[in-house]
């Protein structure tokens, strides 16, 4: 299995993790859940109406981090994000998550927005062994 395809894996299973994007000078997080891997990269996906698409606009640079549900171990990624303007990852995205794409597809003006990263690495943590470095 590819790096990416270990940290789509992680981040599956967890169900939610938390994205941090910066807003000005400040950092905002908030809980996300869509996350697939189109022709080896990792994708996330968000409505263009929000402030986390307006952000990444600003400054493309994030983190994620999540505890597996069984507490044992937890994720840490770090990297750049750049949007995927193609309608073929975004359709499979939106057939993937399709409660999110008829939310924000039936807001007037809205649509959704996919990113992948760009560059990027996750480290996979524990207590009881050593951290796993993954590049994505």
């Amino acid at each position: 299995m590819s790096d990416v395809e270990e940290v789509y894996r992680y981040l599956q299973e967890a169900g939610i993790y938390y994205l941090a994007t910066v807003d000005g000078d400040r950092p905002c997080v908030r809980p996300f859940s869509t996350v697939m891997v189109y022709e080896g990269r990792l994708y996330l996906m968000t409505g263009v109406k929000k402030d986390v698409y307006e952000q990444l606009q600003q400054n493309p640079h994030v983190e994620i981090a999540v505890m597996a549900r069984d507490h044992k171990t937890w994720i840490h990624v770090i990297g750049t994000l750049k949007e995927d303007r193609r309608p073929e990852p975004l359709a499979l995205m939106e057939e993937t998550y399709p409660g999110f794409a008829e939310k924000y597809n039936q807001s007037a003006g809205s649509r959704n927005a996919l990113f992948y990263f760009e560059h990027g690495q996750a480290v996979v943590s524990a207590w009881n062994r050593s951290p796993v470095l993954y590049r994505l």
